[in-house]
């Protein structure tokens, strides 16, 4: 797992000639072990209880030897140094060695330098801490940002805080589009769109707003629903996923970086879509949309020469790849998984004729202040106005076959009348066609042309029987 996120991140800092980080890999090879260095210390440093011991520090004026002794959990961290060339190399009195603000994501890009390449490093790092799943919008709407800084979330507020409200749909029109992004990874081994009404979704009472379902939960929720639907009431669950995807996200070495000049300052997110039949669905039903996404699963693969043929010890690998792993210390847990959900949307249904709208609010304590429209009013008047236009029309052509006065034959009627009549005499009819195929000494004996008949002459020529033809 290191070997691929130090390949992954050398890409980040790239920028040609001296402004690259010239070579990336383990750090004993390439800067001497020291007797130990801080770098494999924080990775170790909890479990490797064989080479770590405590010590009894003087420099600073000391400090007690139990401040050197680590738990399990404390030292499992990805540390990665970046180390800058000496002053005596490097001319930072130049400040075009340093960088800019300018393209700031490329690493060819115009601005890129010493502390720009170290800038795009740190944020991807950071990014890439905890894997995450967002909804973007549906039907093209633009869903505002799940996070509102220092705006605590609470159990079910995201019915709240993230909501869309569309028509109901019929079989005909039944598809939504929804658009989701999945982050904080670099490979997207597989993400859905699980979705179905809320009700249904609370028989486990594992979803809501604030926490992660394990997979414990999920098996256990899944196991009740299966028993609802064979049990003696015969609930049919409304709980569906959309067909798995799979991608790479904005982080990968093989997304191409927004060129120079971009008005695009970050590199694209990871964009996917699915269209749901929503049909099923009537007015007054709640919804609610989760993107569950499962990535960087290839972190967990080990090398064959790994120390004592251990399996991944860092936070980070086995947060995202291993459902045992559980660690808890002075009231901060990491729990591993495979499968991350978004924060859910919730769709609501609404009545056949109105439109797709957004309903968040910003604050969990706030409602959503929606004008009334008396929609079944709508539909009334628009029934009226049909049947009008359709009485209306129906009445014009009774009025005009059997209600008017004599013709003097310029009427459209009329008109219309005489030319099926002239349509009709000048039908070529194909058994008239041909007379006689294969009689005669040319190509045809005869054929006629609107009654006309012309005779056929060896050697290929035709003479007219008739003067006129028409």
């Amino acid at each position: 797992a290191l070997s691929g996120y130090g390949g992954e991140i050398m890409e980040m800092g790239q920028g040609g000639g001296r402004d690259s980080y010239p070579v990336v890999g383990p750090i004993n090879n390439l800067l001497e072990s020291n007797a130990g260095r801080m770098e494999d210390w924080a990775y170790a440093g909890s479990w490797d209880g064989e080479n770590i011991g405590t010590c009894n520090p003087t420099s600073n004026g000391g400090y007690s030897e139990s401040q050197t002794k680590y738990d399990a959990s404390t030292l499992r961290s990805f540390h990665t140094l970046v180390e800058s060339r000496s002053a005596s190399s490097t001319n930072f009195e130049d400040e075009a060695k340093l960088g800019t603000t300018a393209d700031l994501f490329t690493p060819y890009g115009t601005g890129n330098g010493h502390i720009s390449r170290n800038i795009r490093l740190s944020l991807s790092m950071i990014d890439l801490v905890e894997p995450y799943v967002k909804v973007l919008g549906v039907d093209g709407f633009d869903i505002r940002d799940d996070v509102i800084p220092l705006m605590p979330r609470t159990e079910h507020s995201c019915r709240r805080t993230k909501v869309m409200k569309i028509p109901e749909k019929s079989r005909r029109n039944g598809n939504v589009t929804i658009a989701w992004t999945v982050g904080g990874s670099f490979t997207v081994d597989s993400t859905a769109i699980m979705y179905g009404k809320w009700s249904d979704l609370d028989l486990g009472g594992f979803f809501d707003c604030m926490s992660q379902p394990t997979k414990e939960e999920l098996d256990v929720y899944f196991d009740n629903l299966q028993q609802a639907k064979n049990g003696p009431m015969a609930i049919e669950s409304t709980v569906r996923f959309s067909e798995p995807r799979s991608g790479i996200t904005r982080w990968h070495k093989n997304v191409p970086y927004p060129p120079p000049d971009s008005e695009f300052l970050t590199p694209s997110e990871a964009v996917f879509e699915v269209d749901l039949d929503l049909s099923r669905f009537k007015q007054g039903d709640s919804i609610a949309v989760y993107a569950v996404a499962r990535v960087d699963q290839g972190w967990k693969t080990r090398s064959n020469n790994v120390y004592k043929n251990l399996h991944p010890q860092s936070h980070i690998v086995n947060a995202r790849t291993n459902p045992d792993w559980f660690h808890e210390r002075e009231g901060k847990v990491i729990q591993g998984r495979t499968d991350w959900f978004s924060i859910p949307l919730t769709i609501e249904i609404g009545h056949p004729m109105s439109s797709t709208m957004e309903k968040s609010v910003r604050s969990p304590d706030e409602e959503w202040e929606e004008d009334h429209v008396d929609y079944d009013r709508m539909l009334i008047w628009r029934k009226i106005k049909i049947t009008f236009y359709a009485v209306f029309f129906v009445t014009m052509i009774v009025v005009c076959f059997f209600c008017r006065e004599e013709s003097d034959g310029t009427d459209v009627c009329s008109v219309w009348r005489e030319y099926r009549k002239i349509e009709k005499a000048t039908t070529v009819q194909i058994d008239e066609l041909y007379d006689d195929e294969d009689g005669g000494d040319g190509w045809f004996d005869c054929f006629k042309f609107g009654g006309t008949k012309m005779e056929g002459q060896g050697g290929g020529g035709f003479e007219m029987a008739d003067q006129t033809v028409t």
